[in-house]
């Protein structure tokens, strides 16, 4: 039986957008496109929950710390990958499909790196903490941080081992712009076959 007086809140990377979740890098997030986390939870937990993405969530506490005339502004965070959220005007800006405030995949360099997106020269390949610790071992010779190496030959972090025998999904993701610039692969994936 669900309590309408428990709530719960839940911040993670990845595109939110209706209750849904969708990895814009599936080598750092492996999650099927659109996964259901709001009604997962809900069901798992007995209590409704808000998702939000982690930047966006960042943003906006933020904005309820700073002074009144300071209501527009971006707020950065660089980790794994490059997240962003914008407050204008007072408001969290999310967007109708969750990607406002996306910087991380601003392409900058059209020769660049491969992103885990798909695409090539995404700021996330240049100004990442995977990507500077990356450059750093390209420059003394020495690994910077224990990662795991994928096909583009860039670090991600182990992901954490999952409880109770639970595999992991991995995804095969379709890679490429797609039509009008997309900025990722994620819409073009497909859900994996179970």
């Amino acid at each position: 039986i669900m309590s309408a007086s428990l709530r719960l809140g839940v911040t993670t990377s990845g595109i939110v957008a209706n209750g849904g979740l969708t990895s814009f890098n599936p080598q750092t997030l492996p999650i099927e496109n659109n996964y259901p986390i709001a009604a997962a939870l809900r069901r798992r937990l007995g209590v409704h929950a808000l998702v939000v993405n982690d930047a966006q969530a960042a943003a906006f506490h933020e904005s309820r710390l700073m002074r009144k005339d300071a209501n527009s502004f971006a707020f950065i965070t660089v980790s794994t990958d490059i997240g962003a959220g914008l407050v204008l005007d007072g408001q969290l800006q999310i967007g109708r499909r969750g990607l406002a405030g996306r910087a991380g995949h601003i392409t900058v360099d059209w020769a660049g790196r491969l992103c885990g997106c798909g695409r090539r020269g995404c700021v996330e390949t240049l100004a990442s903490g995977a990507a500077i610790a990356r450059r750093a071992s390209e420059i003394t010779g020495q690994e910077m941080m224990s990662r795991r190496r994928h096909r583009d030959g860039a670090g991600v972090p182990e992901p954490p081992p999952h409880r109770r025998g639970t595999p992991a999904r991995s995804l095969s993701p379709s890679r490429g712009t797609g039509a009008r610039g997309r900025q990722c692969g994620a819409s073009r994936r497909s859900r994996p076959s179970r």
